[in-house]
């Protein structure tokens, strides 16, 4: 089975704003490396380039209105629903391309999770992906579309049950509340304690709640927390 790079030329000259801290030319400086280093040259290795998802895919997880939202902003309207939103903030403002930008990244990261659902690869990764504090109807945190929960999402449709691990710095609170009431996935999150950094959720008693109860695990670390 393969072992897959979701890689963009084009997605890596995108740019929130100069002053942005989220910077997806990172990306290209770690392809660089890995190339340098002789790291993806292997037989069973891969480098594709996402190809737009369908956009009905979107809402399973995301609401209609938010998505028009999003279309709208990107070609250049504003207003208070948008801000509403979330969209036009400092975290997450608005940008050219920005909804193609977001349908792409998040394309990377459904088209890596059929892919290993399929059995074609065994590893996927998307550098250009995780954006996992957006909620169905509002961006938050950098994130604009939430390609984990979509993604999930349609794994859940295809009878699958998903084990979701977090090892972010920032508790994934778009993804915990996109399945807090199922048993289909097992979210495990390990980060930073909400007490002392955003989005302040995580806590070690938000276990699920209904069908859910046991299936959201957080480990909230204190600040400083090393190997």
């Amino acid at each position: 089975m393969l072992h897959v790079l979701i890689y963009s030329y084009d997605l890596v000259q995108q740019e929130y704003k100069p002053s942005h801290p989220f910077k997806p030319v990172r990306a290209r400086l770690m392809a660089e490396l890995l190339n340098r280093y002789g790291l993806i040259s292997e037989e069973n290795q891969r480098i594709i380039a996402p190809s737009l998802m369908d956009e009905e895919l979107l809402y399973l997880f995301h609401t209609r209105e938010y998505i028009e939202l999003l279309k709208k902003a990107e070609e250049g309207e504003f207003t208070v629903e948008m801000l509403n939103a979330g969209l036009g903030t400092q975290d997450n403002p608005v940008f050219r391309a920005m909804y193609r930008y977001a349908l792409a990244t998040s394309s990377g990261t459904h088209e890596g999770a059929m892919m290993l659902n399929q059995g074609i690869a065994r590893f996927v990764f998307n550098p250009f992906g995780g954006f996992h504090h957006a909620g169905k109807d509002h961006a938050e945190g950098f994130c604009y579309i939430n390609d984990i929960a979509v993604a999930i999402a349609d794994l859940i449709r295809k009878d699958q049950r998903v084990a979701y691990i977090d090892i972010d710095a920032h508790h994934g609170n778009g993804v915990q509340d996109a399945f807090y009431e199922t048993d289909k996935v097992l979210c495990i999150s390990l980060h930073e304690s909400g007490e002392t950094l955003y989005p302040g959720t995580g806590s070690e008693a938000e276990i699920g709640s209904k069908e859910g109860v046991g299936y959201n695990v957080n480990i909230p670390l204190r600040a400083g927390t090393d190997d």
